[in-house]
């Protein structure tokens, strides 16, 4: 029996590494999604979130926002309820 294939590791981006995914998206001649995972060890379906979110980085990256910053902090959909449950 043949054995399952190895699972990547687990890549943590910085924003800077979001945002040289995005310009070098934009390069001439354009880069595929195949060619952008490798470089980074990322999968393929991660480079397509990112270039689909570019708008978002961006905007943080035009904010200044720590380029070391790994993670958003996303408001709730539902903070009223959450208040209106705590009380």
């Amino acid at each position: 029996m043949s054995q399952p294939p190895a699972k990547r590791r687990r890549v943590e981006l910085t924003l800077e590494d979001k945002i040289k995914i995005i310009t070098e998206s934009t390069a001439q001649p354009k880069p595929s999604l195949k060619a952008l995972d490798e470089r980074f060890k990322i999968g393929k379906s991660t480079v397509g979130d990112i270039l689909k979110k570019k708008n978002v980085y961006q905007e943080q990256w035009e904010k200044n926002e720590s380029g070391s910053k790994f993670r958003f902090d996303n408001e709730c959909k539902f903070d009223r309820l959450n208040e209106l449950t705590w009380e």
